[in-house]
């Protein structure tokens, strides 16, 4: 019912400058952008009447730059590189605005998300092995963005603005691929890491139908899981001839957690908790049974002689039939307890 344009321009100016020196190389990379974002409604809302709903709201400015630079070093068959980057990032065009739907009202002090990230990665090749291992951190801070949600506390629709938000990530990748015969190969994958929120953040609460503050509070979501899964692995072999490839797949997802909810840990919610043990109840987050998939592929591909091919596939995945939760996440409505 509601019609609006939600316009975002970016402008960019990028290079990036690549030379060898003793062995070495080096790439150094820089990024100067400019991000406006503007919301124009094509229909005003009663509530917001004149120019808080209809026409163009004023403009959110961002300047999200980036330098990135990376060193890499080859000895026979090893490659090592190192790489670091730091980053400027703009919010999306829904985080800007207390309710992009039928508001102009931006939120208050908007600022540009920085990422710092740094990457330490070995490879070793040869003719038939390629085995790469590579360590990962990333700090991201100053993020900001906006829940929409019914509150029960305060009994009525609300915007709830969540800044400077920062998370940690931070683990290990490696991969190996093996060809160990004419027509056989395999690969692997593994991935473990911590995704963690680094620090409790700041959040104001809206009343959604006049904007009044209704509360300025904190949440603790310090050492929350962000809802990646922690622990990732994933192999496949396979068999190539004459046209056939047959795949066999296999997948695990361990350490994997429903999305937390920053409202659920707000000291305005925790202090209405009746207890000790209900207050920890409500700072907990509930982990998700481990996932297995086993997957297989068979194709069979044809060519004609003028040069056009057939494909015919068979895929089955879940060969198992193995039950598995996808994903879940916590809701923001919590039950109001009280004595009396």
């Amino acid at each position: 019912s509601y019609d609006y344009r939600l316009t975002r321009l970016n402008l960019a100016l990028f290079g990036v400058a690549r030379w060898s020196y003793a062995g070495f190389d080096f790439e150094l990379g820089a990024n100067l952008s400019y991000v406006t974002i503007l919301r124009r409604g094509y229909f005003e809302k009663e509530l917001f009447a004149g120019q808080r709903s209809y026409g163009p709201s004023r403009s959110a400015n961002f300047s999200p730059s980036s330098i990135n630079a990376l060193c890499s070093y080859n000895l026979g068959n090893h490659r090592f590189r190192a790489s670091f980057t730091t980053r400027g990032d703009a919010p999306t065009e829904e985080a800007v605005f207390l309710q992009a739907e039928y508001n102009n009202r931006l939120v208050e002090n908007l600022a540009t998300g920085l990422t710092i990230a740094t990457e330490l990665g070995y490879e070793y090749s040869r003719s038939n092995l390629t085995v790469s291992t590579s360590l990962f951190l990333a700090h991201h801070s100053r993020e900001c963005d906006v829940l929409h949600y019914y509150d029960d506390l305060a009994e009525e629709y609300v915007d709830a603005v969540m800044s400077n938000i920062s998370r940690l990530n931070l683990g290990i990748e490696a991969s190996a691929s093996l060809r160990w015969a004419q027509y056989f190969s395999s690969q692997l994958t593994l991935a473990v890491g911590q995704y963690r929120y680094a620090k409790d953040t700041a959040m104001k609460i809206y009343a959604d139908n006049d904007n009044d503050l209704i509360a300025n509070t904190n949440s603790h979501i310090k050492g929350i899981r962000n809802g990646t899964p922690e622990v990732v692995i994933a192999g496949q072999v396979s068999y190539r001839r004459a046209g056939w490839r047959a795949t066999l797949s296999a997948e695990y997802w361990g350490l994997r957690y429903v999305s937390a909810s920053a409202v659920r840990r707000t000291e305005r919610v925790l202090s209405y908790a009746p207890s000790v043990e209900e207050c920890a109840v409500l700072k907990s987050q509930q982990r998700l049974p481990d996932a297995v998939s086993l997957g297989v592929n068979i194709s069979k591909s044809f060519r004609f002689a003028n040069k056009e091919w057939l494909s015919i596939q068979l895929a089955v995945d879940n060969l198992l039939n193995s039950k598995m939760i996808y994903g879940g996440y916590e809701q923001h409505r919590v039950r109001r307890t009280s004595n009396g």
